[in-house]
């Protein structure tokens, strides 16, 4: 089987950068998803919990687990289907601080605000990104902002402004009535019917194939059967996990690594699958108060994370004004007295932990263990524990039963270590810059996408972060994309 541009993965990025070359170039491109493409929106395939913005689905999860920082194995959920994590994330939408864009390390990819914005109007409208009122906010979102407001958080509502400053906001949510518009219907959609373009679902990758440090194609399994396809253009947008695993099973990686499978060293890449991160969460769990328990019986369908808080640690090296988000959610509970609770969650935003992305087996259907190396630096922890002051007013005044988790005591680091979640946002494991033999920050990735060493192979998803911005990252993956789209089209016509 053969086609001129393959790309790998149909998730967040993966839609979007399929779609622009589809629009802009005359060559054949096919997606290539392990998930299974239900069609486009109105086909009456898609899953309900896919389609429902009031809860993250569960139904398509490629099972990944790694560990937290006392040993406990968390879940490290990633959608696999057509639309990847944008059709089962939280709908929340952020952008992050403009000096995070900026710090990034390839020079001639650093988004300046007026490159970033450039690219907001039509990824809004593509994505349906919309700013909901105060009327739409369930019971306890709504007591949540008030509760910020008395305690002196101005109410700012700029979480897609790179300026926007600490505060709370109501949160624009990615939905288009009762829909989680995800960019397989914003992107993918519009371009089914183009005669150079096909989806393939159920096509997991192994690995991809160079000859002379070209691409000429990868090994899939599709539908159950293993064969070849060439391609002189791959672009894997296989996610933060997904992507290395590819990389490494071809071959490109530390060749420590590779040669402990058993695997020769096609390309010596050191920084594959190093830089591994996400945004560590403080977790306290309510039983939530027996009159917004009740109101929440009969309210139907549930929306959460409507409300999202910017705070400030007064720990951040970088001095930005926040580093924290507070981002609570209800949910039934038979452990509550009322059958509801509360979690409020506490996410650093810009942790300095690194940990790492590697491979157990060489089998493709052997998912790797990532390990994230969660708060492995005490100011990661630090940072975290000195937001707990502001937290405690806010539960204080917020309608809440007794607390389903066990508060932290005196050693409130130990405690941290044993209670902390993760906001489902990896990212950094090929990471963009201009240094791919830096003996501690190797760059896999320069500012198109372009892998060190292998031409033709490109990469486009939360990977390429050195790191993560001060935001939910499906906005920022978006935007990416599309900073590093206009590069491929660019290399696809010449």
């Amino acid at each position: 089987m053969s086609t001129d541009i393959l790309v790998v993965g149909a998730g967040t990025a993966g839609c979007l950068v399929a779609a622009r070359l589809v629009e802009r170039v005359s060559a054949h491109v096919t997606l290539l998803e392990a998930g299974p493409d239900p069609g486009c929106f109105g086909s009456g395939r898609w899953p309900h919990d896919l389609l429902d913005p009031n809860r993250i689905g569960t139904s398509h999860d490629w099972g990944y687990a790694g560990p937290a920082a006392d040993g406990r194995t968390l879940s490290m959920s990633r959608a696999r289907v057509l639309g990847g994590c944008s059709s089962h994330n939280g709908c929340t939408q952020s952008v992050g601080w403009r000096a995070d864009y900026e710090q990034w390390g390839a020079d001639s990819f650093r988004c300046s605000s007026e490159q970033l914005l450039s690219f907001l109007p039509s990824t809004t409208k593509r994505m349906r990104i919309r700013q909901p009122h105060r009327e739409e906010l369930q019971p306890f979102q709504e007591a949540f902002l008030d509760a910020c407001v008395r305690i002196g958080m101005p109410q700012t509502d700029d979480l897609l402004d790179v300026d926007g400053r600490d505060g709370v906001s109501i949160s624009p949510v990615n939905t288009d009535g009762s829909t989680r518009w995800n960019t397989a219907f914003a992107y993918v959609d519009p371009v089914r019917g183009s005669n150079n373009f096909r989806v393939i679902g159920h096509a997991a990758v192994e690995r991809v194939l160079l000859l002379k440090g070209r691409v000429i194609g990868l090994v899939a399994n599709i539908a159950g059967v293993r064969q070849k396809m060439s391609a002189e253009m791959i672009v894997l947008c296989a996610g933060a996990y997904g992507t290395p695993e590819i990389l490494l099973r071809s071959g490109i990686g530390p060749p420590d690594q590779l040669s402990t499978l058993g695997l020769l060293t096609t390309v010596a890449l050191n920084g594959v699958g190093r830089n591994l991160h996400d945004h560590p969460v403080l977790l306290r769990s309510f039983a939530l108060a027996a009159s917004l328990a009740k109101s929440l019986e009969f309210a139907g369908s549930i929306p959460d994370e409507q409300v999202v808080a910017k705070v400030s640690s007064g720990l951040d090296p970088e001095k930005a004004p926040y580093d924290l988000h507070f981002f609570p959610w209800t949910e039934r509970n038979p452990d509550s007295p009322t059958g509801w609770a509360v979690t409020l969650p506490i996410g650093l935003l810009r942790p300095a932990s690194r940990g790492q992305v590697t491979l157990r087996a060489i089998d493709s259907n052997v998912r790797s263990c990532p390990n994230h190396a969660f708060l492995s630096v005490g100011d990661d922890a630090k940072r975290l524990l000195a937001a707990l002051p502001l937290l405690n007013e806010l539960i204080r005044i917020l309608p809440l039963g007794p607390e389903l988790s066990r508060a932290p005591g005196d050693d409130g680091e130990q405690w941290l270590r044993s209670n902390h979640a993760h906001y489902w946002h990896p990212a950094g494991t090929c990471a963009m810059g201009s240094r791919p033999n830096d003996p501690e920050h190797p760059s896999v990735v320069d500012h198109r996408g372009s892998v060190y060493g292998c031409e033709g192979l490109f990469v486009c998803d939360a990977s390429i972060f050195p790191r993560l911005p001060r935001a939910t990252p499906a906005l920022p993956i978006v935007l990416a994309a599309e900073q590093v789209s206009t590069s491929l089209v660019t290399r696809a016509q010449s």
